[in-house]
């Protein structure tokens, strides 16, 4: 499952990417169109690295909170799929769905230990 969980962090940080560079395409011009697009890339890229650090650091208050975020990021994913039912769409969806399933069994897995 950390295997999953490493390949969703990399797939949001490159959606984030993607999603922040291509921006000058998407919504031309410096305006608040272009802020606003560039924003939600950022975010994704965030919500990737965020998820990077709690594979490579899983104490659990990271867990927690990269938990919250990817719960977070998941509602966000499925509203965008049924306003916009686009490949991309439901690739990011389901990178959230795995960074989500695998801090969810990370942090079982911790919880075990300490008990």
């Amino acid at each position: 499952m950390k295997i999953v969980h490493k390949v969703s962090a990399y797939v949001l940080i490159g959606l984030g990417l993607l999603h922040t560079l291509l921006t000058s395409l998407f919504s031309p011009g410096f305006n608040t169109d272009a802020l606003w697009f560039a924003g939600t890339g950022l975010g994704i890229l965030f919500l990737g690295l965020f998820n990077l650090a709690a594979v490579r650091a899983p104490v659990r208050t990271t867990l927690d909170l990269c938990l919250a975020a990817n719960l977070i990021g998941t509602v966000y994913g499925i509203m965008v799929v049924v306003i916009l039912p686009a490949p991309q769409a439901f690739l990011a969806l389901l990178a959230f769905l795995g960074a989500a399933i695998g801090i969810i069994v990370a942090r079982r897995s911790i919880l075990e230990e300490t008990q």
